[in-house]
């Protein structure tokens, strides 16, 4: 300490152990020393743990932990907003989708344009709808035609028929008048037998 040194030293002093610190003085060329018991620095020091400590458990429950809940609270809103956003919503406009299609309005399609795997699935959905409404509207276009020439057909039909009567009604009308004649020529025939048989008795 004489020399203006620094340092830390246990001396024993007056029958106790004492810790002593000492620095020199700018103005001297000595250093100045201060002597502690090192009972009353431990205990100095036991007091400042559970300062510490004690300090550290506040910090935690009424600073730390509150801004911990506020973070997680904000980074769970932010965690459904993005699956509500991405997954959520474009799944459930995918289900009113199918629903309407399935309902017969085949022209409804999912507004999806989002790159993940749901936006691909909407393209592929909306591209089988049109294939879906394709197929229909030519089905609907081939029922036409088949029911167009069903009818025609049966017109046709009807027409033949009618010839078929107005044949049935002549031929009907031709035998009458050849059964008619055959009953005539009989008669006739009898007559003359009898015409003849009188003759001959004549």
């Amino acid at each position: 300490m004489k020399k203006g040194a620094m340092g830390f030293k246990i001396v024993n002093l007056w029958g106790k152990e004492q810790y002593i610190a000492y620095a020199p003085l700018e103005s001297t060329k000595f250093s100045l020393g201060i002597f502690v018991e090192k009972e009353m620095m431990l205990k100095a020091v036991t007091d400042l743990q559970k300062e510490v400590k004690n300090s550290t458990w506040k910090m935690i429950f009424y600073r730390i932990l509150p801004i911990s809940s506020f973070i997680l609270v904000g980074i769970w809103l932010a965690v459904f907003w993005y699956v509500n956003r991405r997954v959520i919503k474009p799944l459930r406009n995918l289900t009113k989708t199918a629903e309407e299609i399935s309902g017969g309005k085949l022209g409804a399609r999912s507004d999806i344009v989002s790159e993940n795997e749901i936006g691909q699935l909407a393209s592929t959905f909306n591209q089988m709808a049109s294939q879906l409404q394709k197929y229909y509207s030519g089905l609907e276009q081939k029922v036409k035609e088949r029911t167009a020439e069903t009818e025609e057909s049966k017109k046709q039909l009807e027409v033949v028929n009618v010839e078929i009567q107005k044949k049935l009604e002549e031929l009907e009308r031709t035998n009458n008048l050849m059964v008619g004649r055959e009953l005539k020529m009989t008669e006739m025939k009898k007559e003359i037998e009898e015409l003849k048989k009188k003759v001959n008795e004549a």
